[in-house]
């Protein structure tokens, strides 16, 4: 293996290295190498201080896990989104402004961490992800969600809190409660024409204050 991968905690199956965590190792790069450990099927880079992945990334044609989350990235390869076997995703806690629409080549994922970035919208692309379950938006700066949104029928769990979101489509009522069983939309400011089917959530955890 090439020695700049030559850290972390490694879980190596049948001589391929198949697990790869390194948290807090004070990393500022991903090598291009990390393409080369084709058999890879985690990989774990949260709390560093990455501010890019390689587009070798898409090379991991194996991985089902990526978490790059509380780290300084602004982008994402393009080759990421064609990672067809990923299932967890987590880029929570960086620097992001946009999630392509290409994010519907993820077509196994089921787990999406968004959370803590600088997110201003969703691709209406996500309402291709048919796998998808659990959905983290927080902490963004969402203006509007896509319809295509509430078509998900596998989505259980969405978090659009800490947005800048004044409203919510009635389609919404097209998934909620069943099977999305558990939605936070607190701390928005959505405060009139709310959708019939919320009518029992409590609207008063909304940021009136801030609200124009």
């Amino acid at each position: 293996m090439n020695d700049e991968l030559d850290l972390g905690t490694q879980v190596w199956t049948n001589g391929r290295l198949t697990s790869l965590e390194m948290e807090f190792e004070s990393l500022t790069t991903v090598p291009e190498s990390i393409g080369n450990v084709i058999g890879l099927i985690s990989l774990n880079i949260n709390q560093n201080d990455v501010t890019a992945l390689p587009e070798s990334i898409g090379s991991l044609v194996n991985l089902t896990t990526l978490e790059v989350g509380y780290n300084s990235l602004t982008t994402l390869p393009d080759a990421l989104w064609d990672l067809s076997t990923l299932v967890t995703l987590h880029v929570n806690n960086n620097q992001l402004t946009d999630i392509p629409q290409t994010v519907n080549g993820l077509t196994s994922v089921g787990d999406m961490d968004l959370s803590g970035n600088q997110l201003s919208s969703l691709p209406a692309s996500l309402g291709d992800l048919s796998e998808i379950t659990t959905l983290d938006a927080s902490g963004n700066v969402i203006t509007g969600v896509p319809d295509e949104l509430w078509t998900l029928t596998s989505l259980t769990s969405l978090d659009l809190s800490g947005n800048d979101l004044s409203a919510l489509s009635e389609d919404v009522c097209n998934i909620y409660p069943d099977p999305l069983a558990t939605l936070d939309v607190g701390t928005n400011c959505i405060l009139e024409n709310t959708p019939s089917c919320m009518s029992g959530y409590d609207w008063s955890t909304q940021a009136a204050g801030n609200c124009e």
